[in-house]
């Protein structure tokens, strides 16, 4: 599929964007088709709001975006495990149950989508994304309404017991740079930027990224991870870990230190608070201190911030 990532959006919404028709007509229509409950009536509708529309086409680019950091560029490569990586990494930063139904009901119409493009095109592709939605739902169903502040009480200690080097780096990354786990586990050359000193006063490495909305921002880490990081892309091209094998093994990890395991995210709850009190060090300034944790961990307000903050 060519074009970029919001081009491709465009092209599949077509596919179930249905203008000017009656969604109580095609519920009856659904019906009539031998679907009973409404989870089935509602995956086999169309969209037929411009608003539905609007929030699915966000998901669908946010998706793709996720999907181009994996190295994958077009929708129809799309798989039921990179799917299943995309809401753990959803789930992981702390989203509310509500944005997760709306993910899933949009990864839902995506398939649909897909599946048209596929046929209209004489394509022998079919896609099924629903063990690996099913999987989350369940997952989605244990969400409380509220937010609750989700840092480590010991974080350092459940890095050391992490026994992979490669996972102990990327919750290094995590815990000390404020990165989201898709952006800890896959690092290319030009990423790294050398070293530099930290309003710390300590010297890091400096690994630069492309955030969410397309914001660059540069991750400061410790000298000893940064150069991890840069002999193994010295060796093999390319800094890249399993997600999946990332998230289990810092769960054990939990589990091993007597910890509650919060998913990689937790490692960001810790970063922001302790990133607050070097900046509310080093500027006296609270309201200062919350602006640059913000810009720090890619954030457009700091109000999202504060978030991770509450105790």
């Amino acid at each position: 599929m060519r074009g970029g990532v919001k081009g491709q959006a465009n092209y599949l919404m077509q596919y179930v964007f249905k203008e000017r028709v009656s969604k109580h007509y095609a519920k009856a229509q659904a019906r009539a088709s031998g679907y009973k409950d409404w989870h089935s009536i509602g995956k086999n509708l169309d969209i037929y709001s411009y608003a539905t529309k609007n929030r699915y086409f966000d998901v669908w680019v946010n998706l793709g975006k996720y999907m181009k950091s994996q190295g994958i560029k077009s929708f129809d490569q799309l798989t039921p495990e990179l799917i299943k990586d995309y809401l753990n990494s959803k789930l992981s930063e702390g989203v509310s149950k509500q944005t997760m139904q709306t993910t899933m009901s949009a990864l839902e119409k995506l398939e649909i989508a897909l599946n048209r493009h596929a046929e209209a095109t004489n394509s022998h592709q079919r896609y099924s994304f629903q063990d690996a939605l099913k999987e989350i739902r369940r997952e989605v169903r244990q969400i409380k309404a509220e937010v609750k502040p989700r840092a480590y009480q010991n974080p350092q200690r459940i890095i050391e017991n992490l026994k992979n080097p490669d996972h102990r780096t990327v919750a290094e990354l995590q815990y000390h740079s404020g990165a989201r786990i898709h952006e800890a586990v896959v690092i290319k050359p030009d990423q790294l930027k050398g070293y530099r000193k930290d309003v710390d006063g300590q010297t890091k490495g400096v690994v630069q990224i492309k955030g969410k909305g397309g914001k660059v921002r540069d991750l400061l880490v410790p000298v000893d991870t940064y150069n991890h990081v840069k002999k193994t892309i010295e060796q093999k091209g390319i800094w890249k870990v399993d997600q999946t094998s990332y998230r289990k093994a810092l769960k054990e990890a939990c589990l091993e230190v007597g910890e509650k395991p919060l998913g990689s995210h937790g490692l960001r709850w810790n970063y922001a608070s302790e990133r607050l009190n070097v900046y509310v060090e080093k500027y006296g300034s609270l309201e200062r201190a919350l602006a640059e944790t913000s810009r720090d961990m890619g954030h457009d307000r700091a109000d999202i911030t504060l978030r991770y903050l509450k105790r």
